[in-house]
């Protein structure tokens, strides 16, 4: 959606944590990896590939210092956590530690998670529609 707005080095280091989110609970879903195939295209990016051995999640999150940029992470990292319609536990932990780290206010993050929320239900309508 808007990651076309992060700098290189937060693109870089949004595709780490993306996919340290949809691996985090052992459960890669098809849903997972085309939302994060789509990240790539989006930042126009060739895929990483990702060490989980070499994740630093603090190192990582602080590549982002501009207030939108924290905003984009989240409403995104919502959207894949949201996308194979099951948010497990260990997501829900990752995004916590993102969301104090990141300092988002808890009035803004009722709106990004619904902003994600209606994003997820309208993205699986249109890829349902376009294959009618």
């Amino acid at each position: 959606m808007f990651l076309n707005k992060l700098t290189d080095d937060e693109k870089k280091a949004f595709i780490k944590l993306a996919y340290y989110l949809a691996k985090i609970d052992k459960r890669f879903s098809k849903e997972e990896k085309d939302i994060v195939s789509s990240f790539l295209r989006e930042m126009n990016m060739e895929d990483p590939g990702f060490n989980e051995e070499e994740f630093d999640l603090y190192d990582v999150l602080s590549n982002f210092k501009r207030k939108i940029s924290k905003n984009i992470v989240v409403v995104e990292l919502f959207s894949l956590a949201l996308i194979d319609d099951y948010m497990s536990i260990e997501e829900n932990e990752l995004l916590k530690k993102v969301i104090n780290y990141f300092e988002i206010d808890p009035k803004l993050l009722i709106l990004l998670y619904n902003f994600s929320k209606a994003y997820v239900s309208l993205y699986i309508q249109g890829e349902t529609l376009i294959t009618l």
